[in-house]
């Protein structure tokens, strides 16, 4: 049985202690691990804490820089010089949150996120579903226990991610998870340009990614369906503090929407926002 434990003193929120952690780490953790990282080529790898099995850990995006901090020292720790190289081995954690992981790794399935470090990938943590950790403890086969009270915790996702393409369930709409000025390169990868109203109507009509060369920009009242849109979809151009163009012109103004609060307003052609593309699914 897990039991919460609440006088735990660590960096962790919610210290997971289980009788059985041998059994856990041998049948759950360790595979799920060992083939997430082998998808990636990544040899070298180490626990944030061994004696830590299961953590579920606190990641507040809001306040990224305190977090990062508490796991600073870990990181820094596996920092070693080789020679002329400097080595930096991967440190991983387990959580069982999945809201702490906004991607999902391609080839395995399994959900996860990370901290970078000059770019580079540093720290992974890798999503461990509760009720598999129970189904583990029963010696149950994973891939059939349901358990429906925690199933409804997780709602259905508004999107289907494929690569650099996020299709809205709803409305059908496929848009482009990178501003103009990014690319897709197995993440999001560049910086997010600005450009004015009449350049960004006329660099999305040359536009053909993915083979499609029906890509646009977005209405004002379809750029307002990815205001509340789940965190990681489109997080590498800091949406959340970006304002983007819409087509929706008004005399020598047009419609942007600002994604800090929502809110759409009119803004002079003549001025620079981001862009963001999107074509109906067919």
């Amino acid at each position: 049985m897990i039991e919460t434990n609440s006088k735990a003193k660590s960096q962790f929120v919610g210290y997971f202690g289980v009788k059985n952690v041998e059994k856990i780490e041998r049948e759950l953790i360790l595979p799920t691990v060992e083939k997430f990282f082998a998808a990636r080529n990544i040899q070298t790898f180490k626990p944030i804490d061994e004696s830590a099995a299961i953590s579920d850990l606190d990641f507040d995006r809001n306040n990224f820089d305190d977090f990062f901090a508490h796991f600073y020292e870990f990181i820094v720790d596996g920092i070693y010089k080789n020679g002329d190289n400097v080595e930096i081995p991967v440190t991983y954690c387990i959580t069982l949150d999945e809201t702490n992981c906004a991607q999902t790794c391609e080839q395995t399935q399994i959900r996860y996120d990370e901290i970078l470090l000059f770019d580079t990938p540093v720290f992974y943590f890798i999503y461990v579903d509760v009720k598999d950790v129970f189904s583990c403890l029963r010696g149950e086969n994973v891939a059939v226990v349901e358990s429906p009270e925690i199933q409804q915790l997780k709602p259905a996702s508004k999107f289907t991610v494929k690569n650099g393409i996020a299709t809205d369930n709803e409305t059908g709409l496929q848009w482009q998870r990178f501003a103009v000025g990014q690319s897709w390169n197995q993440k999001i990868t560049g910086t997010a340009k600005t450009s004015t109203w009449e350049q960004a109507i006329s660099e999305a009509r040359k536009d053909n990614y993915a083979g499609h060369y029906d890509w646009g920009v977005p209405t004002s009242d379809e750029l307002k369906t990815l205001v509340d849109a789940e965190s990681g979809i489109f997080s590498i151009d800091n949406q959340k503090s970006t304002k983007f163009w819409s087509e929706t012109p008004k005399y020598d103004s047009a419609w942007i929407v600002d994604f800090s609060n929502g809110n759409a307003t009119l803004n002079l052609k003549t001025n620079k926002n981001h862009v963001r593309l999107v074509r109906s699914r067919q």
